[in-house]
């Protein structure tokens, strides 16, 4: 029931956007079958999960003026929505709960880069939580494979290429070597759960 509730407010949070009910499912898929694959104990695949779900719960507090832009964001709307992983984190702040206290963390850090150019901390390399690492690979993965109101979905094979180019810069790359050495089911994920 717990994660029930979780799962309903993650998408009462995204209703604005009707394409982001169907991301937050695709994104707890990969990002359990990343978990996986990068071996982790399958209590935390669990946990990582339900988190994975709250990666961008911040963008509640971002205006759909910004959110639903049908063009690029200019540079005072991109900070704007580059505070979506802090609202989210100070949203889900002080839990005592693992799953919480999991969520807040991926919230805040899915938007660093493995060499320190991201935000919002600006962290670097395995300072970035693990969990974290891996939302970034596969939110980035399914945002470039979707369409939104101000862009067309990228082909498959495309998208591979910036995965490929961003590694150990973007990505963790021991993260991206084991995501395409697996790109067969993340692929078949993303067929099964298409918008």
């Amino acid at each position: 029931m717990q994660h029930e509730a979780i799962l309903r407010l993650c998408l009462a949070s995204e209703l604005r956007d009707k394409e982001t009910g169907m991301h937050i499912r695709r994104i707890q898929e990969y990002s359990a079958l990343l978990g996986r694959k990068c071996s982790l104990p399958e209590d935390h695949v669990e946990l990582l999960y339900l988190a994975s779900a709250m990666h961008d719960l911040g963008k509640i507090g971002i205006p759909d003026s910004i959110l639903l832009k049908p063009g690029k964001l200019d540079a005072e709307e991109w900070i704007i929505m580059k505070s979506h992983t802090v609202i989210g984190a100070q949203s889900l702040a002080n839990s005592r709960f693992r799953l919480i206290q999991l969520a807040e963390s991926i919230a805040r850090s899915h938007h660093e880069r493995w060499d320190g150019n991201g935000y919002p901390d600006g962290l670097k390399g395995v300072e970035i939580p693990m969990e974290a690492r891996i939302v970034s690979i596969v939110d980035s993965f399914d945002a470039m494979l979707s369409q939104r109101p101000y862009k067309k979905a990228m082909p498959f094979d495309e998208v591979l290429e910036i995965i490929r180019s961003e590694r150990a810069l973007a990505f963790d790359p021991a993260i991206v070597d084991i995501f395409l050495a697996n790109i067969a089911e993340f692929q078949s994920v993303a067929t099964a759960l298409s918008d």
